[in-house]
């Protein structure tokens, strides 16, 4: 499996809880900039040690940059030629649903019926866990890697999203949310706890 590679980018703005289920819920807040992405090149260089010690993954043909419009991504060192591969990830590095289930500590109550997670909020939580984990978590050096934040309209200030009113793109942003807070009030009722 070829790795496809997309920046990241810094969050504009976090939202609050009040507002109603179709309208993102949007609170006016100090846009963040790249400034505040905390991730340094020492992080990805030891995702590519790991990824090149525990899995003999080949990272000698990309690089990671930092732009101030982009955020942090993958460059090619040279030019590629038509269907080279630059860089190829292997399943045992990859954080799964099974991997998740898996787990010791939280995995019996990913695979509870009860709950009936979809892949993605199973993948979700098993990734904050990791991250909360610390050094210790099997995906640590892949967890420090990932943004604190995001640049999504799901994430936008309600200044952001008054900018896209009567697109479709803010009735998206709009579902998504209400689907998002809905799986997290169900979820808190009693996973979180367990």
């Amino acid at each position: 499996t070829t790795a496809r590679v997309a920046s990241s980018h810094a969050a504009r703005g976090r939202r609050s809880a009040a507002s109603s289920a179709r309208t993102p819920r949007a609170s006016p807040s100090a846009a963040a900039s790249s400034s505040d992405d905390a991730r340094t090149s020492a992080d990805f260089e030891a995702l590519f040690a790991w990824l090149a010690q525990s899995h003999g993954v080949d990272c000698s043909k990309v690089s990671v940059a930092r732009d101030d419009v982009a955020g942090w991504g993958l460059r090619a060192r040279k030019d590629l030629g038509v269907n080279e591969c630059a860089l190829s990830v292997p399943r045992a590095a990859w954080v799964t649903v099974d991997k998740a289930k898996a787990d010791g500590e939280i995995g019996a109550a990913f695979s509870d019926a009860q709950y009936n997670l979809a892949s993605w909020t199973t993948l979700a939580l098993y990734v904050l866990k990791e991250r909360e984990r610390g050094d210790k978590a099997k995906f640590a050096v892949y967890a420090k890697t990932l943004p604190r934040t995001l640049d999504a309209p799901l994430f936008w200030s309600a200044e952001e999203l008054a900018m896209i009113a009567g697109t479709q793109l803010l009735d998206n942003a709009a579902g998504y949310d209400a689907y998002i807070r809905q799986v997290y009030d169900d979820l808190s009722k009693d996973f979180f706890v367990k």
